[in-house]
């Protein structure tokens, strides 16, 4: 049994949502874009803020893992427990049988030490994100997504071609600078 009792979504709010799914993609390279511009700026920054770059690094670093923990749940395999109200692929794709964008252990780990406050590095130290490996597979998992979300029934057989097209575009770009990114730093 769904755990609220909101109505799952209708085919009008999945429609109206996928902007928003454009959104939760392209965040999850935010660390790749903190790559791409920090060689440039920080050097500015840094001679007037002492430390900007850690804190930066954080910030960004976080953020990527929160919207790469919120991808892997977006593309799950479907649990009769799911709440009616949160975005999954299979509510796009009725096909969808769900897939692990990062492995399950490591998926529970950025839920419990980016999506909330708790001692796990206290009592068991940082742990090193595989961020660059975790960050290209989730782009791969959204591009192919927006490819084959012109055969989703939200659709009715008219999907908007040209605003998936240029989706898929947009994270083809974000990947290759991220793998620019990632490689130089």
């Amino acid at each position: 049994m769904p755990r609220n009792s909101d109505p799952p979504p209708t085919r009008n709010e999945l429609k109206k949502a996928v902007p928003d799914l454009l959104y939760a993609a392209s965040q999850a390279a935010s660390f790749g874009y903190l790559k791409l511009i920090e060689r440039e700026h920080f050097l500015i920054l840094k001679a007037k803020i002492p430390d900007v770059d850690r804190f930066l690094n954080n910030v960004f670093l976080e953020s990527s893992l929160l919207f790469i923990c919120k991808t892997t749940e977006f593309f799950k395999c479907p649990d009769r427990n799911d709440a009616n109200d949160t975005l999954f692929a299979y509510r796009y794709l009725p096909e969808w049988k769900g897939s692990w964008v990062v492995g399950e252990h490591l998926y529970s780990e950025m839920h419990k030490r980016v999506g909330h406050i708790t001692v796990m590095e206290a009592r068991h130290g940082k742990l090193d994100w595989p961020l660059e490996k975790m960050t290209l597979s989730a782009l791969d998992y959204w591009k192919a997504f927006f490819h084959d979300l012109r055969t989703s029934p939200i659709y009715e057989g008219s999907p908007p071609e040209a605003e998936l097209r240029e989706y898929e575009a947009t994270f083809e770009v974000i990947a290759r600078g991220c793998r620019r990114a990632f490689s130089t730093s």
